[in-house]
């Protein structure tokens, strides 16, 4: 008796957890849903300027930036933002086609070239094929932002 007891706790403490990591994954759906539907706002307000993942991580402060970065890399693999490529690096075991290197601009507060992203009506596009020595010296200017 004593054990049957046990057994329908444990049971019913797993159930709770079931439950609970159910409820939990469809809170982190919804909460991703709506960076992402931010991260779109954000971008379509930086218009042809674009936007970094540094800048909407800034803009978004409600949220630590490990929980914006990747609703990037989600948004651009369902075509809701892209990237502009402008060159390719030397061919690697991932990219058989080369490194892609993509649009970047200057971020002040890092120091460092960031990547921009666009919503698709307002990326530029290069025109023609990019000169791999301008490239790599990064001497291209489109709309203001380094190539």
């Amino acid at each position: 008796m004593k054990d049957e007891g046990i057994l329908k706790e444990v049971k019913h403490k797993h159930m709770n957890e079931i439950v609970s990591s159910g409820e939990s994954a469809i809170k982190s759906e919804q909460l991703a849903g709506r960076l992402r539907s931010r991260i779109i706002d954000l971008a379509r307000k930086a218009g042809r300027k674009g936007l970094t993942i540094n800048e909407a991580e800034r803009q978004i402060e409600d949220h630590k930036g490990h929980s914006v970065s990747p609703r990037f890399a989600e948004l651009v693999k369902q075509g809701s933002l892209v990237r502009v490529l402008i060159d390719r690096g030397k061919p690697t075991r991932r990219f058989l086609a080369g490194v892609p290197r993509y649009v970047k601009r200057h971020d002040e507060m890092t120091q460092r070239d960031v990547t921009v992203h666009w919503v698709p009506e307002f990326a530029p596009a290069p025109s023609g094929k990019c000169d791999p020595d301008q490239s790599a010296t990064g001497s291209w200017e489109i709309e203001g932002v380094r190539v």
